[in-house]
């Protein structure tokens, strides 16, 4: 019986052939995947193949193109698989070697002229008679907070040597930013802070003890001011006493005609601050 069998299997073979793809040469690669008939196995099916998957049963009923269309979904799932590694993969090296590197700390002329600003008007005092404070701090020290000059004087207003600036030298060091107050660290400009917070502190404790309650002359004064040109005269006057200069005072009437350092540069810079404060 199985010899006959397989005789009629063949020629079946033959005739399948002949209706998918001709009478010629099969190709030894390729595989069908027609449903068998009832009553026909796996094992009657591969003879229309010259060889058979691994994992193909001798014994079960299952058709083959079933089988193909697992192992074809197998080989998707183990792609997808690979494809997913490699993205992780490289997002995490990404992730590792872009680091935000901190920008370098830098100052203005502004924000060292929005600090002092801050400062006097918490004092009560308004934008044209702190312009006039800010204007004497340009022509005296460049808005330089940490300027010092060898024999002379140091910060923003070039304090001498005095009670007054040593005790603010000693404040310096009490609150961590001494080194700004030597001469090691004597800017050439306002950038030479390392960090926000230094530049913070630093100003504070210049700013307090320019508010100095055993010279409350010009404080009371620059109350009166109605212009930054007047503020300047009056800061100048009273606080910088800088005498013997180039150009008299004009706004300031009590000094009217007086001649003191630099008193147009003052006026002028005292007006630029102003239209800054007021822009």
């Amino acid at each position: 019986m199985r010899s006959t069998n397989k005789v009629m299997m063949a020629a079946a073979t033959a005739a399948i052939l002949c209706v998918m793809g001709g009478c010629g040469e099969q190709d030894s690669q390729s595989y069908s995947y027609s449903r068998p008939r009832e009553g026909e196995t796996i094992e009657t099916l591969a003879v229309l193949t010259d060889e058979r998957p691994e994992t193909m049963s001798t014994t079960t009923a299952s058709p083959i193109h079933e089988i193909a269309l697992s192992l074809e979904t197998t080989e998707v799932v183990e792609t997808t698989t690979i494809a997913t590694t490699e993205t992780t993969t490289e997002a995490t090296t990404e992730s590792i070697t872009t680091t935000a590197t901190p920008e370098e700390f830098e100052l203005s002329d502004e924000e060292v002229a929005d600090k002092i600003h801050d400062y006097f008007s918490e004092k009560g005092y308004n934008d044209a008679q702190i312009a006039g404070i800010v204007g004497n701090a340009e022509i005296e020290s460049g808005l330089e907070p940490s300027r010092g000059v060898s024999g002379g004087g140091f910060g923003l207003f070039q304090l001498m040597d005095c009670p007054q600036r040593r005790e603010m030298l000693a404040a310096f060091d009490t609150e961590g930013v001494g080194k700004y107050a030597t001469s090691d660290y004597w800017a050439l400009d306002a950038s030479d802070f390392d960090t926000a917070e230094d530049f913070d502190t630093f100003m504070e404790v210049m700013l307090d003890y320019t508010m100095n309650p055993d010279d409350p002359t010009w404080m009371s004064e620059l109350y009166t001011a109605n212009s930054p040109e007047e503020a300047a005269e009056i800061f100048l006057v009273h606080y910088e006493r800088a005498v013997n200069g180039g150009s008299p005072i004009e706004y300031y009437s009590p000094y009217s005609g007086r001649y003191y350092q630099a008193t147009e540069s003052r006026r002028a810079a005292a007006r630029r601050w102003y239209n800054y404060f007021t822009a």
